[in-house]
């Protein structure tokens, strides 16, 4: 919701976590939102989309 806001850009994409492959309908609203620094990865580099 907060991507869709701001509008920060929905295409799918690769992204740099190992956890968010590029087929997921998120993919694009996560590296939107990495590249705009409003979100961060996990030291190991993961998302961790599932927690």
């Amino acid at each position: 919701m907060v991507a869709k806001t701001v509008g920060l850009d929905a295409k799918r994409t690769k992204t740099k976590f190992k956890d968010v492959l590029e087929i997921r309908s998120s993919s694009g609203y996560i590296n939107s939102a990495i590249k705009a620094g409003i979100i961060n990865r996990y030291p190991d580099g993961t998302f961790n989309l599932y927690i």
